[in-house]
């Protein structure tokens, strides 16, 4: 009740909304109606009312974007004397284009699905990483402040299993080189930092590396993050004690600046009968094959798709550049170290107003800063 006027449950959610990962009773509001603005309006009253700091709200971003429900919440917290720090969830499906919706009405909004203790889940969390800071998300203007992308937490120390409704009962699954690279990328991507295991049973070494000074430092006071392709030594570089090893390179799709000279060089060709690719070949590799990636591994748009789908799709130009309609950036090939089996080499560099330039190397094996 509210003003003296009385609604139903009915009048406040939308059922044909479920959230997608649980649809048992968690639906959209109706934040566009009296009932639901209400009832909104009465949940963070409360919470403002008990000193909460952080709100999560959940089932609105991602493949449940309902940008009106945090117009409204967002709203809320912009009236208040005391600030509170709002944060969006899940991630999945999230692009740079849908945050750039949120991100001035938001503090911290989930990018990625949930993150567990497997290499594979970290994995996946450093093209997002890199196309997020590409798109000049990271520390973006936000409510009341700055905004944030969010790769989740970090999966270490003594957890639960995924859907279990028992525990914490194992340590992670993740070797301590892993939860080193991850705690990397996670600085500087500059996401949140949310530890994720049980505190009342954690070792001295995971303390040591959630509190490590120099990734809290960068992670707070770094800027102009962004993955780093290209890595060059110079001559008179000095190696004693260090042992270095000559590996050889392959080439990897990387994302950059469209007015870079380097983004021009993308063409279609037929390859195998009915099947296209798209291959490029810089004025520099006269004498190499050319890198290619089949059409099928690459959404290209098309002329018959509507401006919102090829906002979020690549564009093959006319002018031998491959765009990306979410972050307006252009695709281009370089060269990094071949690991074989191994997963790739990754690098970030940022930089800090006492550090200046930092320069991070990320592999599952080894972090260097």
């Amino acid at each position: 009740m509210e003003s003296g006027r009385v609604w139903n449950a009915k009048d406040i959610g939308i059922p044909s909304r479920a959230c997608k990962w649980m649809t048992n009773g968690f639906m959209a509001i109706n934040a566009k109606t009296g009932a639901g603005k209400a009832f909104l309006r009465s949940i963070y009253e409360l919470y403002a009312s008990w000193g909460v700091d952080f709100v999560k709200l959940d089932c609105v971003f991602g493949e449940d974007l309902d940008l009106d429900e945090i117009t409204f919440v967002s709203e809320f917290f912009n009236g208040l004397e005391r600030p509170i720090v709002f944060s969006l969830s899940p991630g999945v499906s999230a692009t740079p284009l849908m945050a750039n919706s949120v991100s001035s009405l938001v503090n911290t909004y989930r990018v990625t699905g949930d993150d567990w203790d497997e290499w594979s889940a970290i994995l996946a969390h450093f093209n997002v990483a890199r196309d997020f800071a590409a798109s000049n998300l990271i520390g973006g203007k936000g409510l009341k402040g700055k905004s944030w992308p969010d790769l989740d937490m970090l999966p270490f120390g003594w957890l639960t299993d995924p859907a279990a409704h028992e525990g914490p009962h194992s340590a992670t699954r993740l070797t301590q080189d892993e939860q080193r690279t991850q705690m990397t990328l996670w600085c500087m991507a500059k996401s949140p930092i949310m530890y994720g295991g049980d505190l009342r049973n954690i070792d001295a070494w995971t303390l040591g590396l959630i509190t490590n000074p120099t990734l809290l430092d960068i992670n707070t006071f770094s800027s102009n993050n962004q993955e780093f392709l290209d890595i060059t030594t110079l001559n008179d570089v000095k190696t004693e004690g260090h042992n270095v090893t000559k590996v050889p390179f392959t080439y990897s799709l990387a994302i950059t600046e469209c007015t870079d000279p380097k983004v021009s060089g993308w063409s279609s060709e037929k390859y195998n009968q009915d099947l296209e690719r798209i291959c490029y070949k810089s004025s520099t590799q006269d004498q190499e094959e050319p890198f290619c990636v089949h059409k099928r591994e690459l959404p290209i748009a098309s002329p018959k798709q509507s401006s919102i789908q090829s906002e979020q799709i690549w564009k093959l130009k006319s002018n031998g550049t491959l765009v990306n309609g979410y972050s307006g950036k252009c695709a281009t090939v370089g060269r990094v170290l071949d690991v074989g089996d191994l997963n790739p080499i990754r690098s970030w560099v940022a930089t800090h107003t006492e550090r200046g330039l930092t320069l991070v190397i990320l592999t599952p094996s080894i972090t260097i800063f």
